[in-house]
């Protein structure tokens, strides 16, 4: 069935289903649990209940199975079958409690039985469960800050009748205040269950953590004084608030005014309500015209999209390259405050090279392969191409084969995109990135944000060790980088190759040095007949990958028209939809937040992600490491 599956592109060949469901159903589920012979149904004897405060408790059980008891998921005993009677050693356990028993043995099916925990004489009095809580604000939930009134149900797990019950709540909880009031069950028989006539009153106090216990004890006695302490928890559920991005523009000048659009997810299990936000920035050269918003709610796993809620205005002596600070925070009820900070840069491009005017100041040295191609090219004819033309491999034995950028001049905190693609020996041949400040006298290596792909065998200029992109990168990817300082320098995109094999060689084009805003790019209003496409159909692969958080997929759309970004499991099913939407020719960048279409966090495993638009069609893999 792998073999079957590796072959046919599954899961995106719908038409081979049918074959699929064959193979897993001749030979096997390949996630069912594997039995060497016929399973057999256990046969256990026991007790139908468990005597409060006994600390064993006998169980018959074939020999070699597993026995475990448990309350609420812990094991309170454990032991293994013998084919006779074994006192299993357990934690004593007050009446009303239930107990699981499971037994498990291989080519047995399991066995389970629920027991009730019953007093050895007279009556016992418990929590049973919460019938009503009402108040707040009517959503099913208990949230911080609301007062509640809780109708509680008691049951009597003994064996005479319990007279004249009354029952309070007590807690050491700090989130939590409990009114004093007693509440009267009056008399409960034998194996009966009373709700109280009256509710209990409770206060949640604020700025409780989502998801928290809040331990409440009930003591109840009867006419006879005999006292009963029992309990149980109320959960907290609470908004967890991330700014996932923010809307803006893709670059920003001196003497710009703009809008910026945050958005913010609830990753929490509560509501949030009357949101109240405010920008700050304590800068010379920003002015934060509109500093506030509002919105009323935000559901748990709501995204929600502030459109234009802030106006910032940078002064036209501004300095390029500048980078301004911003502190966002937003309040919410229930004494929830939650905040984050992004920095803006404003500056201007000062290198673009996409080669399509013939490379005008590139220089090259060592050995010579370097040249603009047709060939190949991201974006619009050519690029930069390490092969042959015609035959388009590279040759053997390039030494330090570099393609020297002209002078640049950037300062601290501009950043470097370009995009490449190669097809190389691996470990034996591969690419690297190097600068220089002092005219091409030496270069140091630097390392972009995605990384190099392998390591050097010391052939072609490299030591043994030194990292390369090396091996198969079959669609355009896009690199990043930053400068960590000012100055005037010369990049160069270095490549080398051993005595033997030879590949196709490494690409590399749309080279753009510049300030980034730090913002998701806004779309602008653009007159005037629309510009003919240069760009290309492409998938890249994702980023970081294995993620353990967010991944970035960044793609190319070639001609305007609907597309679709989806991720996948491994059976096909869909899990969410980034993308389905029209979208013009162009260069996109998406993240995807590792949730489902319910905003539930995906497991660990292998995923897929499609893109579909016209006759384009392309799906890579992304795992995910929880």
């Amino acid at each position: 069935a792998k073999w079957f599956l590796a072959g046919s592109s599954w899961p995106y060949n719908p038409q081979s289903k049918l074959i699929t469901y064959h193979l897993f159903h001749h030979h096997g589920d390949p996630y069912m649990r594997i039995y060497s012979n016929v399973p057999q149904t256990i046969s256990a004897t026991h007790p139908p209940t468990i005597t409060a405060g006994l600390n064993v408790f006998p169980v018959n059980a074939p020999v070699y199975t597993q026995i475990a008891l448990t309350v609420d998921g812990e094991i309170i005993g454990r032991a293994e079958g013998t084919g006779s009677t074994v006192n299993v050693s357990i934690d004593p356990q007050n009446p009303g409690t239930t107990v699981k028993l499971v037994i498990t043995g291989q080519d047995y099916y399991i066995y389970e039985d629920d027991l009730d925990v019953v007093p050895s004489t007279g009556a016992y009095v418990a929590y049973a469960y919460t019938d009503t809580i009402t108040g707040g604000y009517d959503n099913g939930q208990i949230n911080a800050g609301c007062s509640y009134d809780l109708t509680a149900a008691v049951a009597n797990w003994g064996t005479v009748t319990a007279n004249n019950v009354c029952g309070i709540l007590t807690t050491a909880d700090a989130y939590l205040t409990l009114d004093p009031d007693t509440v009267v069950f009056g008399n409960i028989s034998s194996n009966d269950t009373v709700i109280g006539p009256s509710p209990f009153g409770l206060q949640v106090g604020n700025a409780v953590p989502d998801g928290h216990n809040m331990a409440v004890e009930m003591i109840c006695w009867d006419a006879n004084d005999s006292v009963w302490n029992s309990s149980f928890n109320l959960t907290v559920k609470a908004p967890v608030l991330t700014l996932t991005t923010i809307g803006g523009p893709e670059q920003v000048l001196p003497g710009d005014s703009f809008c910026l659009s945050p958005v913010f997810e609830n990753e929490g299990q509560g509501y949030g309500y009357n949101l109240s936000l405010v920008l700050r920035a304590n800068d010379p050269y920003v002015t934060i015209t509109d500093s506030t918003a509002s919105f009323s709610d935000i559901d748990p796993g709501e995204v929600l999209f502030m459109e234009d809620v802030f106006m910032v205005n940078v002064d036209g002596s501004c300095p390029q390259p500048h980078f301004v600070d911003f502190d966002i925070e937003v309040q919410l009820d229930g004494g929830y405050t939650f905040s984050d900070s992004l920095t803006m840069g404003v500056g201007s491009v000062v290198f673009n090279e996409d080669f399509e005017s013939g490379g005008t100041g590139w220089t090259y040295s060592g050995s010579t392969c370097w040249h603009l191609t047709e060939h190949d090219n991201h974006s619009p004819t050519h690029s930069m191409y390490s092969g042959q033309e015609g035959s388009w491999t590279y040759v053997n034995d390039l030494t330090n084969a570099r393609a020297i950028s002209p002078q640049i001049t950037v300062g601290a905190g501009v950043e470097m995109t370009f995009w490449h693609r190669y097809n190389n020996e691996t470990t034996w041949d591969g690419a690297q990135l190097q600068m220089s400040t002092n005219g091409g006298s030496t270069w140091n290596t630097i390392e972009t944000d995605e990384g190099y792909t392998g390591t050097s065998n010391g052939y072609g200029g490299y030591n043994s060790g030194d990292p390369i992109w090396t091996g198969n990168q079959a669609s355009w990817q896009e690199q990043h980088y930053t400068f960590t300082s000012g100055g005037t320098l010369n990049l160069c995109w270095r490549f080398g190759s051993d005595y033997m094999i030879t590949y196709e060689g490494y690409y590399f084009d749309d080279i753009v040095i510049g300030v980034q805003s730090g913002f998701n790019g806004v779309e602008e209003e653009v007159t005037g007949p629309p510009p003919v496409s240069s760009y290309q159909f492409n998938l890249a692969p994702a980023y970081p990958n294995p993620v353990q958080g967010r991944a970035i997929i960044a793609y190319s759309v070639g001609t305007e028209g609907p597309v679709s970004l989806k991720i996948y499991d491994l059976t096909g099913r869909e899990i969410t939809t980034l993308i389905n939407q029209v979208q013009s020719p162009g260069n996109y960048r998406i993240e995807w937040n590792g949730r489902d279409n319910h905003g539930v966090l995906v497991s660990s495993g292998t995923y897929f992600y499609r893109m579909v638009s016209g006759s384009f069609s392309d799906g890579k893999k992304l795992v995910v490491v929880r």
